[in-house]
């Protein structure tokens, strides 16, 4: 444990110019070119170092990686995983995207989930030069987890899943808050709804049928069902019309729903069903063209267990122990819990303001979290 320790140490100061590097690789998730850049990185550096390096190409998604530590070791594997896209369109930090003064590292990504992934790598190459041959250890590199995993239609979350499958512990690199856990996300239902209407001239409005009018109505009917504590149904997206002078007759809008348990999903349904089987506006009428899920993280025991694992081992070792919380956010440690595989959430760099122009990560949390992953792989 020592020397592991010693040696994130020692690594700490290159490790911190990667994640420079990585987050100055612009990579929204729909920039393949740009996803596929940081993980051309990732695995040059890893395949340099020694690692299995497994590509999975992907067609409209980013190519996703399985890069491994003991590939040979006949024992169960501990799988690490992060994603390397992000939510910004280029540009939008300035250029170089990526700075750091003293305490924070700042840019696109650099706590979700870049930050996380070098966590992943300082902990691989510190246990790698420490002589760890125990079980083999792999990271998973994800390409459309922003966007649910609809950009490849599944295929990376198949991949993941299919890559940690016999894991003793998945360890998913999202930003760590405070110093807590995430051990409960809400799933995430994506929707999309086409209204459609009769268009006409502004002047002979009574001759057409406005869909943004109807659409109207359809935001306000389903949005008054959101619950504080829970499930909350956001338009996030409203896009109509051709002209300030044309009754529209077209509308597509965008709906987020949240929710705590898998059954909730039922619920959601009906409500959709409910409100868009009304005629609100006459002549128009709404259509769902996408429905799409991402499911809950619910607590269970193999992840209450892996989780009290891990505080044993911080505890023997003379680091803080962790805390629990929950999150109103998805993740696709969403699919390990629901595949059975026991799962940690939220073990990257502890970061703020993700998903903003203001986004950050403390530079301590890199080796912090790292000497907590390695821990808990050591007592594995």
């Amino acid at each position: 444990m020592n020397e592991v320790f010693q040696t994130i140490d020692e690594l700490f100061d290159p490790y911190k110019q990667i994640v420079l590097d990585l987050v100055n690789m612009e990579s929204k998730s729909t920039n393949k070119a740009g996803v596929d850049t940081v993980g051309t990185y990732i695995a040059d550096l890893m395949a340099s170092q020694g690692y299995k390096i497994h590509k999975e190409p992907m067609e409209t998604a980013g190519n996703v990686y399985c890069i491994t530590l003991n590939p040979h070791s006949p024992h169960a594997p501990v799988c690490l995983s992060g994603h390397m896209d992000t939510v910004f369109d280029d540009g939008v930090f300035g250029f170089p995207p990526a700075s750091m003064d003293d305490t924070y590292f700042y840019g696109p990504g650099v706590c979700d989930c870049k930050g996380g992934i070098v966590v992943a790598m300082l902990t691989m190459e510190a246990l790698r030069q420490s002589g760890y041959t125990k079980r083999p250890v792999k990271l998973i590199l994800q390409s459309d987890e922003e966007v649910n995993s609809m950009l490849s239609q599944g295929k990376t979350v198949q991949f993941m899943c299919e890559q940690a499958k016999d894991a003793v512990a998945f360890l998913n690199c999202e930003g760590i808050r405070g110093h807590n856990l995430v051990t409960r996300r809400k799933g995430i239902c994506d929707v999309q709804i086409q209204v459609t209407g009769k268009a006409a001239h502004a002047q002979h409005y009574f001759d057409g049928a406005s869909a943004i009018r109807a659409a109207a109505h359809i935001v306000l009917e389903i949005e008054k069902h959101s619950a504080k504590n829970g499930i909350t149904y956001n338009f996030g997206l409203i896009k109509g019309g051709s002209a300030r002078n044309a009754v529209p007759d077209t509308c597509m809008l965008e709906l987020d729903c949240r929710f705590t348990e898998m059954a909730d999903l039922d619920h959601i349904q009906r409500v959709l069903h409910q409100v868009l089987e009304k005629t609100y506006v006459e002549g128009t009428h709404a259509n769902i063209t996408r429905l799409h899920h991402r499911p809950s993280m619910v607590k269970n025991a193999k992840n209450k267990a892996l989780f009290d694992q891990c505080n044993r081992a911080l505890r023997q070792c003379g680091l803080p122990e962790y805390g629990e919380t929950s999150s109103g956010g998805g993740s696709d440690a969403a699919y390990t819990t629901l595949a059975g595989i026991p799962t940690l959430e939220s073990m990257g760099v502890r970061g703020y303001d993700i998903h903003t122009p203001y986004e950050k990560a403390e530079i301590a949390s890199l080796k912090e979290q790292a000497k907590a992953m390695a821990a808990l792989i050591l007592s594995l």
